[in-house]
């Protein structure tokens, strides 16, 4: 049985804030026992928890893929629209990566953060 990649992701640094975009950068960090290859962001979703209006990505999603070792961990800029009346989002990330042995790793993981 091959050691399994386990992917996380966190969004580290204040949000860069201009008009109705918002950016922000996404570290995706390998948390298993294997590499992972191809790890990626394949998704964002979003639910606005403060205010009204729509959040929706507008690049980096998907992101593009890179190998990723035990315990390493790359950056993926993230550019949001995200009208000034949406104050609090929850983002949902839908992630993936290969194994040693091909087989897909699809994780998901939910971050909260304040415009």
């Amino acid at each position: 049985t091959p050691l399994e990649p386990a992917l996380t992701v966190a969004i580290l640094g204040p949000p860069i804030v201009t008009l109705d975009t918002v950016a922000v950068t996404v570290t995706i960090t390998n948390a298993g026992k294997g590499p992972a290859s191809n790890a990626q962001v394949v998704s964002v979703t979003s639910t606005v928890l403060a205010g009204t209006g729509n959040v929706s990505t507008v690049s980096g999603v998907p992101s593009s893929p890179a190998t990723i070792a035990p315990g390493g961990s790359v950056t993926v800029p993230v550019g949001l629209n995200w009208p000034a009346i949406a104050t609090r989002v929850s983002l949902h990330f839908s992630l993936n990566a290969t194994d040693a042995l091909g087989n897909s790793r699809p994780a998901t993981q939910t971050v909260t953060i304040f415009r």
